[in-house]
């Protein structure tokens, strides 16, 4: 299942809209697309409900959103899943969760961090620098 995860340091930016565009387009196109609203404020879930988008909408902002997303989005129903997060300014660890496949924190088996001393998470899995900016 192919992942797509909108991300801005900033509030107002767009990303709840793209969020929705995005899902959208690819449901014109034959996919079977869900949103995943990681932000605390809920718009994109918000929209869903006011606007009656054919198109699901399930709230999830927590700092364990990629260990959670398996057991809340049924493969067999959706074959995309678009994530809309808060500003990365404001909620640092729901961001990370999402952008992160997978990822290990300092002093587990195997653990590496950030390279920084920082004590944040390297992500694995994506196609970055493997860091995140420091805040």
């Amino acid at each position: 299942m192919r992942v797509l995860t909108t991300v801005n340091l900033k509030g107002g930016s767009g990303k709840t809209t793209t969020a929705a565009y995005l899902a959208h387009a690819f449901a014109d196109r034959g996919r079977r697309p869900i949103i995943v609203d990681a932000d605390p404020q809920g718009s994109a879930v918000r929209w869903q409900e006011l606007g009656g988008w054919p198109l699901p909408a399930v709230a999830l902002p927590s700092t364990t959103l990629h260990r959670q997303l398996a057991g809340v989005v049924d493969r067999n129903r959706f074959d995309l899943v678009v994530i809309d997060t808060p500003p990365l300014e404001d909620r640092h660890g729901i961001v990370v969760s999402a952008l992160a496949r997978r990822y290990r924190r300092p002093g587990d088996d195997g653990a590496v961090d950030d390279g920084a001393g920082s004590g944040r998470p390297r992500l694995e899995g994506h196609r970055g620098r493997g860091r995140l900016p420091q805040r």
